[in-house]
């Protein structure tokens, strides 16, 4: 894994050699490759999104979290020692998540969701843990659909995403790979689809399954992160995807 983290904190180093993807990058924070334990000995499922919020850093007003998110953020500033991020990643769910977006331990949003599948990203009696990953690793000022086209084409340049996440996803070997929200799923298939997805198998309701192996990608319209679905309509839908990809238990 260091070596996945270590690309992308020298892809970072060299898209800040650009004025305009700086201005638009959140300062003084590295890549987030993944949230989540990846060293559970549980078998994993993995969601994917575009790319880090800036409210990983910051709160909604652009101000500095008073509890960060990532403990080591100030050593590894001062140190460069890639192996602290590992380490944060891994706790991210056990120190300060974004639950606003996640989702709180047995609530609703994206962890309703997994629940239904069976994981979670927190410590529990699940067996399935759940990583989530993003396309790209770098968090910006603003959500990405509102980053200037040049910088977002500068990033896609930068970063060799599709090659990184297959590399990712290899190690840990998921069960199931979800891809969520219409803007999400146009990224993933944009920048994805030679080499991670085969075909397509329509699905009676709004998603789809693209059978490759060695694991599914289901491709989920629904946006789970914020969204505003109660708890159990949320379990209720991983719990159909589950069945539909012979998912056990």
């Amino acid at each position: 894994m260091l070596t996945l983290i270590n690309n992308a904190v020298n892809a970072l180093n060299s898209l800040q050699n650009n004025a305009q993807v700086t201005s638009s990058l959140v300062a003084n924070v590295p890549p987030i490759l993944w949230f989540g334990d990846v060293s559970s000995s549980k078998p994993k499922i993995v969601t994917i999104g575009v790319n880090p919020s800036n409210q990983e850093f910051c709160d909604k007003n652009g101000n500095k979290l008073s509890k960060p998110r990532f403990s080591h953020l100030s050593q590894w500033l001062s140190t460069g020692n890639n192996q602290l991020l590992e380490k944060d990643y891994n706790d991210y769910f056990r120190i300060n998540p974004y639950k606003t977006w996640f989702g709180v331990q047995g609530g609703g949003k994206l962890e309703g969701f997994l629940n239904g599948l069976g994981a979670s990203f927190y410590d529990g009696n699940e067996p399935y843990q759940a990583i989530h990953v993003d396309l790209y690793p770098f968090s910006t000022q603003h959500k990405w659909r509102n980053v200037p086209q040049n910088v977002r084409n500068a990033i896609k340049k930068g970063y060799p995403t599709c090659t990184e996440l297959s590399k990712f996803l290899q190690k840990i070997n998921p069960k199931l790979v979800v891809v969520f929200g219409k803007s999400n799923i146009r990224e993933f298939e944009n920048t994805c689809t030679s080499q991670l997805i085969s075909n397509n198998v329509p699905r009676p309701i709004n998603y789809r399954i693209c059978n490759k192996i060695p694991f599914p990608i289901v491709l989920l319209d629904l946006y789970l992160g914020n969204c505003k679905f109660n708890i159990q309509v949320l379990k209720d839908l991983g719990k159909d995807v589950k069945k539909a990809v012979g998912l056990h238990p």
